[in-house]
């Protein structure tokens, strides 16, 4: 059986790497990763009423590429906003790397819908 500081180490050592990390990534918000996320799947959100406006959306991806959250940023037709969510929230991305490791990160998307 390992002994109790042992273990306490291996439980502990990620945790507080990862407390670091996020700790630096705050610190230097705009620049954190070497390699940015790229978009792998698609889909264009469906505006059958042919709206118009502007919609930004913060996308919050993980390090495996997944959306995990998206929420508007800001929208200047609020009737966009709900078909835009549903179509950003199955996209999937090539995640973002920092020191050759995947990185949860976010982003904003903006869409600009005209007639």
């Amino acid at each position: 059986m390992l002994q109790k500081s042992k273990l306490l180490k291996i439980i502990l050592a990620p945790a507080i790497a990862l407390f670091l990390s996020c700790a630096a990534l705050q610190a230097n918000p705009e620049n954190y990763w070497d390699v940015e996320p790229i978009v792998v799947r698609q889909i264009a959100p469906k505006n059958t009423d042919n709206l118009t406006g502007k919609v930004f959306v913060k996308i919050d991806i993980d390090d495996w590429g997944h959306v995990s959250k998206a929420t508007i940023h800001k929208s200047t037709n609020k009737r966009l906003n709900k078909m835009v969510l549903k179509a950003v929230e199955k996209w999937k991305f090539k995640p973002a790397r920092a020191k050759g490791q995947r990185i949860a990160c976010t982003i904003t998307v903006p869409f600009n819908f005209k007639s």
